[in-house]
């Protein structure tokens, strides 16, 4: 069967094949915790919202795996509001008349939430599975892209919080089973594109931003349409790999069903990973000799710069199996730029923020999104990589709300505290080092890009440089008379 004659079903009609018994499990005892951190407050800060899966007594695999949320500025007012997707029917029933729908519920600056009145079309009653938040056409404002099984849903905020559906329009409606979706600048002309994953035996779908509002399918002219099958992905992750200005991506695979080692399909439960390098818009999967050769069963990936050095390591989660620590061995010949972007609301990270970078005639353009693909949150911290190029002409921070500010003659190689609407600080060290750099390796050669750190680098041998760094960057911040919230940057020491 073809992908179009696949997609020509309701999603729904194809599933029985994979039930699953769900097993209860037996409530662990409460007691009472005088000084507890954390108190469940949903209620009475305003946030009524009850997720239902639709399921009776036996599960279909999407019953069990939903639903998302959304955390950003959706209406322009500097404090975070809360987008909520709703899944809601029983799919071995169909979808009924008034399925209960997507609910966004608005930060009043005070802690508390209202259910927003005038949300426009924000309200999709698809049977939801997770949303990817970021400004698509640049006009400075959040918008959302809701996956469902079933078509997907691309709603254009104008600003205040009300969405309205430009899903024909743009021409991204995917009418798959869209697990997860994340924007990134793939072909760094200033503008999102569009990933989005699928479950087992479907190809994942990336959607080029033309700049006009709308998307063209670049899957096939990308290179991604190969090296799919037969692996089926959880967390996913753009991220430039080499610091080469161009962003790579990363799949962690496994299966679901052990059993499925004996099934005459082919399939395994334990699968590589893969990693797909971005060469000029064009992805090649090079993971065999990026040295991810191990087949587990991954599920969580994680993705920043634990030893700050400039590039992006990752922590993979792996079922019934040791976590791997993937310490970034790549070329150290390529410089970069790091920055974090701070919020003048409490000096928290600036969720949502858009950094558009210049450099040697380029332009790269990241956005400042904490959430990873499955299960997982990564560094807020924004990596730009510059290849041979050694000095920044501009850094362009579009600030929720609206807000712009220009910076310039920023130090490479280099992380640096941005303040909205205040001058930089800068942290770190130099890159080290450079005469041994290596170039990264070209498809077939073998030479071990990201490898389990504990097997190469014990973290024991590492700890004192690492706390040389984060003592320094304290002593830095502290001699600038920074706020408390600054301060708060620097890492904790190793324990």
């Amino acid at each position: 069967m073809t992908r179009a004659d696949h997609r020509g079903q309701a999603p729904w009609r194809i599933l029985p094949g994979f039930l699953l018994v769900l097993t209860g499990c037996a409530e662990r005892s409460s007691r009472s915790e005088p000084n507890a951190w954390f108190v469940e407050e949903a209620v009475q800060r305003g946030i009524e919202f009850r997720y239902e899966s639709g399921f009776d007594k036996r599960a279909l695999i999407p019953e069990i795996i939903g639903g998302g949320a959304a955390l950003a500025d959706l209406d322009g007012d500097g404090d975070l509001d809360a987008y909520l997707v709703q899944s809601g029917w029983n799919l071995a029933a169909g979808p009924p008349p008034n399925a209960p729908a997507n609910r966004l519920f608005i930060n009043r600056g005070d802690g508390h939430f209202e259910s927003a009145k005038e949300m426009g079309q924000a309200g999709d009653r698809g049977y939801g599975m997770g949303v990817a938040a970021g400004d698509y056409d640049n006009d400075g404002d959040i918008d959302l892209y809701v996956t469902n099984l079933g078509p997907n849903v691309l709603l254009r905020n104008d600003g205040t919080g009300r969405f309205e559906d430009q899903t024909a329009a743009a021409g991204v409606g995917d009418p798959g089973w869209g697990t997860a979706a994340t924007f990134a600048d793939l072909d760094r002309d200033g503008d999102l594109d569009l990933l989005i994953t699928h479950f087992s035996d479907d190809v994942n779908t990336l959607y080029q931003n033309q700049g006009d509002g709308r998307f063209r399918d670049h899957t096939a002219a990308s290179g991604l349409s190969l090296s799919v099958r037969p692996f089926l992905a959880w967390g996913t992750c753009f991220f430039d790999a080499d610091n080469d200005g161009w962003l790579d991506l990363f799949v962690a695979n496994g299966h679901i069903y052990p059993q499925v080692d004996t099934h005459p399909s082919g399939y395994r439960y334990a699968q590589r990973n893969l990693l797909f390098r971005n060469v000029h818009g064009h992805f090649t999967e090079i993971g065999l000799d990026a040295g991810l050769t191990r087949e587990q069963v991954s599920r969580g990936t994680a993705f920043g710069d634990y030893d700050d050095d400039g590039d992006v390591d990752l922590v993979v989660v792996n079922v019934n199996d040791q976590l791997q620590l993937l310490h970034n061995l790549g070329t150290k010949a390529n410089h970069w730029l790091g920055v974090r972007l701070l919020s003048r609301f409490g000096g928290r990270d600036a969720i949502g923020a858009r950094a558009q970078l210049a450099a040697g005639g380029q332009l790269q353009s990241r956005q400042v999104q904490t959430s990873s693909g499955y299960l997982s949150q990564s560094d807020p911290r924004l990596l730009f990589g510059l290849g041979l190029q050694s000095q920044v002409d501009s850094l362009v921070v579009h600030w929720p709300g609206g807000r712009r500010q220009v910076l310039r003659d920023l130090e490479v190689d280099r992380y640096h505290v941005i303040h909205e609407g205040q001058s930089t600080t800068v942290f770190g060290v130099q890159r080290q080092d450079p005469v041994q750099a290596t170039a990264a390796p070209a498809a077939g050669q073998r030479a071990g890009w990201m490898q389990p750190h504990h097997a190469l680098h014990p973290i024991g041998q590492q700890r004192s440089a690492l706390q040389q760094r984060q003592t320094q960057m304290r002593d830095h911040l502290r001699t600038q008379n920074l706020t408390p919230s600054a301060r708060a940057l620097a890492p904790h020491s190793a324990s």
